[in-house]
């Protein structure tokens, strides 16, 4: 791709949000809350990929010490990894009762 040439997906994200840069792939990751899947732009060949997350997910952090995520699911928190996906939760908060009866 030519400099100053936007990179065009074929599918456009339902809700996107969640922007992290990874300084150890040169990517930017992304979450599609309603989609829901987690995206991946490579810098070195402006590659797209994207997997389908089992839940909706809200966002990524890049774990320090391995490879892999830190994702806030709608069920709770999750160790994420990727290449098969892989959710181990770790913490699923409990529903507010507050002003219900």
């Amino acid at each position: 791709m030519a400099e100053g040439q936007c990179h065009q997906r074929p599918v456009r994200d339902q809700l996107g949000e969640g922007l992290l840069w990874s300084p150890r792939e040169e990517c930017v990751y992304w979450v599609d809350i309603l989609q829901p899947a987690l995206h991946r732009l490579s810098l070195a060949d402006d590659s797209v990929t994207s997997w389908p997350m089992p839940e909706k997910i809200g966002w990524v952090v890049e774990r320090r010490d391995r490879p892999g995520f830190i994702a806030g699911m709608q069920s709770g928190f999750c160790e994420l990894t990727l290449d098969p996906v892989a959710c181990l939760h770790r913490v699923r908060p409990e529903r507010s009762t507050r002003g219900t009866g």
